[in-house]
């Protein structure tokens, strides 16, 4: 839970304090303020005194107020809410919440449906953007596109332009769709989508080394904000015991010898096993497993988390 400190106060016409309420704090989580003393719809000014400024903007608006004079330095990378989820195969849903955006504030008071406007017929990322230029805060206008994003030091977030990413959906191969998926919030800035499984390597000979999946690369799966990755592996024996693991690229580089990771499956007869497990930079996968002459080591990506 997060929460902005201020006073709210009524000046008159020659600047002076005639009423206010020290300490009150804007509940970004909840959406309204949390002293129950303040209305929710708190207004700057005065509407009915005609000599005051009228600017009547609600709590959200003043918190812009607020961030434009502190350079955004505020509730920059802030986010609860704003969640792209799964609705028709056209469509998704941004769970209702509150996000700072390029150093502005933005509210969704309830869930909102938006229409996808970039799928094409074919495998791809389709990254879902606050789009700056067209948002009036603390209305969000959500736009959607395949151009990746980029980590903005400056702004703290994942930004193509000004435009915050805030989510990603996978379409899918055979159709203008979107690929079916479900959504687990670890935190707001780390979002897991499930997704039906992309096949990584297929009947590989496993030499007792790493080795590259055969079929795809994860990078090209997995959105370029991705942080881990859940692989399913199969490993099949008859009347052999079978061992066969699976890490990323940086840490199969720096540990050859695959018996040591974790994430592992062994055994005779048909096995296999799904684990999550983080993603170095190049968001690369190796695959490793003993060396037995046969081709029947496999493994697919089951899912993603990515970082906003």
């Amino acid at each position: 839970m997060s929460f902005i400190f201020i006073t709210v106060v009524k000046i008159d016409a020659n600047g002076d304090i005639i009423s206010a309420v020290p300490g009150a704090d804007f509940n970004l989580q909840s959406g309204g303020l949390k002293d129950d003393n303040v209305d929710p719809a708190i207004k700057v000014g005065d509407s009915s005194n005609p000599s005051l400024d009228t600017i009547n903007k609600t709590y959200a608006g003043a918190i812009n107020e607020i961030l434009a004079g502190a350079g955004g330095v505020v509730a920059k990378r802030f986010a609860d809410g704003f969640v792209p989820k799964y609705k028709t195969a056209t469509s998704a849903t941004i769970t209702a919440g509150n996000i700072e955006a390029n150093g502005k504030f933005y509210q969704l008071a309830l869930d909102k449906t938006h229409s996808m406007t970039s799928l094409l017929s074919g495998f791809d990322l389709h990254y879902i953007y606050i789009d700056d230029s067209a948002s009036s805060p603390p209305a969000a206008t959500i736009i959607d596109s395949t151009t990746e994003p980029i980590w903005s030091n400056s702004k703290r977030g994942h930004y193509n332009g000004d435009d915050r990413a805030i989510g990603v959906v996978t379409s899918h191969a055979g159709a203008a769709t979107i690929l079916y998926f479900e959504t687990i919030q670890i935190s707001s800035y780390l979002i897991r989508n499930i997704v039906f499984r992309s096949e990584l390597g297929l009947n590989m000979n496993p030499n007792g080394t790493w080795q590259t999946p055969n079929t795809n690369e994860s990078d090209v799966i997995v959105p370029v904000n991705a942080v881990e990755i859940s692989v399913h592996l199969k490993i099949n024996r008859t009347g052999a015991s079978g061992f066969g693991s699976w890490a990323s690229n940086e840490f199969a580089v720096a540990q050859t010898d695959f018996l040591l990771v974790p994430r592992y499956i062994r055994g005779s007869g048909n096995n296999e096993v799904s684990a999550w497990g983080y993603l170095g930079a190049s968001r690369k996968i190796k695959m490793a497993g003993v060396d037995e002459g046969t081709n029947d080591f496999s493994a697919w990506c089951d899912g993603y988390g990515y970082s906003r």
